[in-house]
């Protein structure tokens, strides 16, 4: 899952998502900077019913709470920027 108010997430980190989940095929991959978990979240084929399954109101990441998220460390905080507001896209466009 990529979200589409992050512009700038960089190639190298979806392809390092990928090439984990390749190596790994772990039910999920995500990268992490610092201590936070990012975008984009790859979710194994396996575990989609898990996530067909929560309501509609909730969060994908619950489908998570009981298995394993392997990482990737992201070089930067680009995994972890968005934007939501105006004031958001003004900090986005100095970078």
């Amino acid at each position: 899952m990529a979200l589409g108010d992050q512009p700038l997430m960089p190639l190298g980190v979806i392809a390092d998502v990928i090439q984990r989940w390749r190596e790994t095929l772990a039910p999920a991959v995500a990268p992490v900077h610092g201590e936070q978990r990012g975008h984009p979240l790859l979710l194994d084929r396996a575990i989609w019913p898990r996530v067909q399954a929560l309501a509609p109101e909730a969060n994908p990441r619950q489908a998570l709470v009981d298995l394993p998220v392997e990482v990737v460390v992201a070089p930067d905080n680009d995994i972890l920027l968005d934007i939501d507001t105006p004031d958001d896209y003004a900090r986005a466009r100095a970078l």
